[in-house]
């Protein structure tokens, strides 16, 4: 079922008379809006011979013969501008004006209802401010249904300079049919009439109009409008005109945005409703679609719901005349000992799975179902079929079941639109079996088991067709359907092996119906990557799927459980002294979304409503939880109910959440609210669970070391010294422990290496990092911290080959290329230094802040013998006043040697300390002395830093005394 309407989506400023199709299982149509449309449910006025007549293609008031291409049954006319329509008064544009791209000037509506049917009159005004708006602009595309309206084009000009060029070229216009929808199983048999504009300028105005005439004889003559006044481009001036005999009675959605003008003359009525200066809106992420019709103009000639009943019922009438193929397909199904329940579900099933979907939404079909009898026999149908024949099996079995129309889209906000046949795309069944009332999607095909767990959920309010009727009925929401209840089961059999996993995860109706999908189309082999990259995406790319993934049906239930179970390479991790895993719940994290800071308008669609249930279970191969542990926490919004908890005992650690999703979505005023305890909920799902990674024995041997060194710090009056000495310790207890897999030994080694280094171990640092590489050799941190300790060892050549290998696996590490520039220098290679050192400056613009790349820049061409006048123009970034800055103006030159010095002393300067300064420009002096040849004052100066307290510094300048 789909409402037939026309819209100006964007891209282009395209007129559709059509009904545009979203992605959705079993959808019989959309409803009769996208963001950005302007849409009018069109052929609601006629219902006789004489418009059935012109719809089907008789004979047209044109002014000259209509158009053809090879397609003869498509045609258009050309016509002169109608008498009947009004000029639209002019509008001030202000700064829309300038808008970017393009704006619509005009949007302009006008209808006409009379005895001759129905006209809907279009004119679109579009100015060109820049290039990006010419490939849209350019683009008039009029997409129609050519069985129920024709089409009239009145003008199509471009305005340039005052001047108007005329562009309807009827030879240039070409007849496109894409069937949009055929993947949606799907056919609507609408065409486009399309033409490009040539020769298309910035500045340029667009200005074409055409009438769409004719009317769907499914809605009895009665007329519905709903139009979305926004749209991306702004607009100066939205009009709607409807002109109609006295007789015929409108309502009107009132809206105080809109200026609305009423009057009567001659007989004939005039509504006019108009919006002016009307800002550019793109629709917020998240938004419902209602945020779309807020601004909307809705107009009906239905009194109310019970009206509106009235009318569609007429539309099922077939489904409640006798019927021997309907009889006889229900004796088929039925057995002697069948209750009522019994047969309506295999009812359903063979209405569900037995016919197939498949619509034809074309001419009176858009509403009107086929018969139960050809819907049997050609075994296929859209909605209205499936239902229509549903209804008719279960009234053939003595059971009451009615149609009922809802929204997939509106849901409940159904109820915020006037009563009219445009508020609904979708139609299910309400059955009532005793006391119980069904409601039951009859395109659902993948639904199975029990009734109670195959209603159609989250329509929120539909419309029953009952005589009865006076106002929506209430459906079900979702708030108490059980979406998933999933279990995983990590089991760890020794700490340096790999673990399993074993993942149970129920499924329940929709999401069933998803998985028997996946199941029915996907082959082994891909349905095997799609679990295995579900959890990689969570727990690492070393997760593997042991075994073919099992999806079965759960018996007496309409839910599916998924089996798999993986292998995890290195699912722990260590922080300090505790081994930590971290549970995925994801089936429960992922089930509602977390708003962004940003301001918005519309409310937020948070997530579907139900109940989420993730459970995550760890079994370790010692006794950690001696004592029975855990802890709860809950949490109650506006929104949504949050259980968590945590037991842990014995071997055993389980953490278990729990949501109720009580609403799909938040309004803008409660978002920070939402954010802040859905917030709080989602930390607690990232929280990990953690153990001691030395077992009793082995934390009572390392306590006694560490009680050991702490005596002897304290007899040496050193006791600053124990908080290193101890890291040391524990880290070596890691280690040897034997409870580390590959990668935490690799991470602890490297960890001890630099606290080696700390203690200028750097023997023992290098050994720490080769047996690290040695277990992660594609780690390139290692290679450079085996780099760093090397050159602090007094290695230099050995660290300039290590350094080169790690700047291969990450080029752009400054502190490699750094350290690699000094060692080519102390290596004899000052001009590969230099350059490496201004490719660094160059890269990197922050190395200049300390000044000691400038520095080294002034070695190299002192070394080089290049005189340092033809030193490059080097950026100083450190702040003045700092022995950053005395350094960066010494290397340029721009200090002197005596005043250098001086800096070095001065308690003024922020920065390093002053002895530490001193052994910087030592340093660097003394290195400067033997570039010149000066090697005795040099040997002295960097005889005092080898001594000094800094690591760096006191390696470069022994290295240089040793050469």
């Amino acid at each position: 079922m789909r409402w037939i309407q026309a819209e100006c989506p964007e891209p282009g400023h395209a007129m559709r008379l059509t009904a545009p199709h979203f992605r959705k299982a079993a959808l019989c149509a959309a409803i009769l809006m996208l963001p950005w449309s302007h849409q009018v449910a069109l052929g609601q006025s006629v219902g006789k011979a004489k418009a059935s007549a012109q719809a089907a293609g008789g004979k047209a008031a044109a002014t000259k013969a209509p158009a053809r291409n090879a397609a003869a049954t498509w045609t258009f006319s050309v016509e002169a501008m109608p008498a009947w329509i009004s000029t639209p008064p002019s509008v001030d544009l202000g700064a829309l004006a300038q808008a970017p791209g393009y704006m619509r000037e005009l949007s302009d509506h006008q209808i006409k209802l009379d005895a001759e049917g129905e006209s809907h009159f279009v004119r679109q005004r579009l100015r060109i401010n820049d290039v990006t708006g010419l490939e849209t602009a350019s683009q008039v595309n009029v997409t129609f249904s050519p069985d129920v309206a024709r089409l009239a084009f009145h003008d199509i000009s471009i305005i340039r300079g005052g001047q108007r060029i005329n562009m309807l070229d009827r030879n240039k216009v070409r007849w496109l049919q894409r069937e949009a929808a055929l993947e949606e199983q799907m056919i609507d048999g609408e065409v486009t009439a399309s033409l490009i504009l040539e020769d298309l300028r910035v500045g340029d105005v667009v200005e074409y109009a055409y009438t769409l005439k004719g009317a769907n004889p499914v809605f009895g003559g009665r007329y519905s409008a709903l139009m979305p006044t926004s749209h991306p481009r702004p607009t100066g001036l939205f009009q709607y005109r409807l002109v109609a005999p006295d007789s015929r009675h409108f309502v009107v959605a009132p809206n105080e945005n809109f200026q609305v003008i009423q009057s009567s003359k001659g007989g004939l009525q005039e509504l006019i409703v108009q919006r002016r200066q009307v800002e550019s809106k793109v629709r917020e992420p998240f938004s419902p679609r209602i945020s779309d019709l807020e601004l909307a103009i809705q107009v009906t000639e239905f009194k109310d719901w019970h009206d509106v009943a009235g009318w569609a019922q007429g539309l099922f009438k077939q489904a409640y005349l006798p019927s021997e193929a309907v009889k006889a397909q229900v004796e088929r199904l039925r057995a002697p000992d069948d209750t009522p329940e019994k047969l309506t579900e295999k009812i359903l099933d063979f209405v569900q799975q037995d016919i197939r979907y498949f619509g034809t939404e074309v001419g009176v079909n858009t509403h009107q179902p086929a018969t139960p009898e050809q819907v049997i026999r050609q075994r296929f149908g859209d909605c209205k079929d499936k239902v229509s024949l549903l209804v008719a099996m279960l009234q053939a079995a003595g059971i009451e079941a009615v149609p009922v129309l809802v929204s997939s889209q509106l849901r409940g906000d159904v109820e915020r639109l006037i009563p009219s046949s445009a508020a609904f795309n979708h139609v299910v069944a309400r059955v009532k079996l005793g006391e119980q009332v069904h409601w039951f999607d009859a395109t659902a095909a993948r639904q199975r088991g029990p009734l109670a767990e195959r209603q159609a959920q989250r329509f929120n309010r539909g419309l029953v067709l009952s005589p009865s009727t006076t106002e929506l009925s209430v459906m079900p929401d979702g708030q108490n359907q059980r979406m998933v209840e999933a279990k995983d089961t990590v089991t760890v059999t020794a700490m340096d092996q790999p673990a399993t996993l074993q993942s149970t995860t129920r499924h329940f109706e929709d999401r069933a119906g998803s998985l028997r999908g996946l199941r029915a189309t996907l082959p082994r082999a891909a349905l095997a990557r799609y679990f295995e990259s579900e959890y990689r995406e969570r727990y690492g790319i070393d997760v593997k799927l042991l075994d073919e993934p099992v999806i079965s049906e759960v018996a007496d239930h309409n839910a599916v459980d998924v089996t798999l179970r993986f292998s995890l390479a290195e699912p722990l991790d260590r922080a300090g002294s505790s081994f930590s895993i971290k549970p995925q719940l994801f089936r429960v994290a992922d089930a509602l979304r977390l708003p962004s800071k940003l301001p918005r308008q519309a409310p937020y669609l948070i997530g579907s409503t139900g109940r989420y249930i993730h459970e995550f279970s760890i079994e370790l191969p010692d006794t950690i939880w001696t004592e029975p542990a855990g802890r709860r926490y809950e949490d109650q919004g506006d929104s949504f109910r949050l259980k968590f908890q945590v037991r842990q005992e014995g071997k055993r650690s389980v953490v278990r959440s729990e949501l109720a999703v009580q609403a799909d979505r938040v309004e803008p005023a409660k978002i920070d609210d939402f954010r802040r305890h859905w917030g709080n909920g989602l930390a607690r799902h990232f929280s990990s669970v953690n153990w001691a990674v030395l077992t009793p024995v082995q934390a009572e041997q390392n306590d006694v070391a560490l009680r050991g060194i702490l005596t002897e710090q304290v007899r040496q009056n050193r006791i600053y010294r124990y908080a290193d000495l101890a890291r040391i310790r524990n880290l070596s207890a890691y280690i040897d422990s034997g409870r580390l897999n590959s990668r935490l030994t690799a991470a602890a080694l490297s960890e001890r290496a630099d606290a080696y280094m700390d203690e200028g171990e750097y023997t023992k640092a290098i050994a720490d990092f080769r047996a690290s590489l040695q277990r992660r050799p594609d780690q390139g941190y290692l290679r450079l911290g085996l780099g760093r300790s090397l050159f602090l060892a007094g290695d230099i050549d050995a660290s300039l080959k290590t350094l080169t290998e790690a700047m291969a696996d990450a080029p752009d590490a400054t502190e490699a290329r750094r350290l690699r520039a000094m060692a080519l220098y102390l290596t004899g290679q000052p001009a590969k230094a230099k350059a490496e050192l201004l490719s660094l400056l160059e890269d990197s613009p922050q190395e200049s802040a300390s000044g000691v790349v400038h520095n080294w820049i002034r070695l190299c061409m002192i070394q080089l013998k290049e005189p340092l006048e033809s030193m490059p123009q080097l950026a100083i970034t450190a702040k003045p006043k700092s022995w950053a800055h005395a350094m960066s103006q010494f290397a340029l030159g721009k200090m002197s040697a005596e005043d250098f010095e001086k800096a070095s002393k001065d308690s003024a300067l922020k920065g390093i300390e002053p002895g530490d300064r001193a052994l910087q420009r030592q340093l660097f002096l003394g290195l400067q002395a033997i570039a010149e040849s000066k090697s005795s004052s040099g040997r002295d100066m960097l005889e005092a830093v080898s001594k000094g307290r800094l690591s760096l510094e006191s390696s470069i300048a022994k290295h240089a005394l040793k050469n």
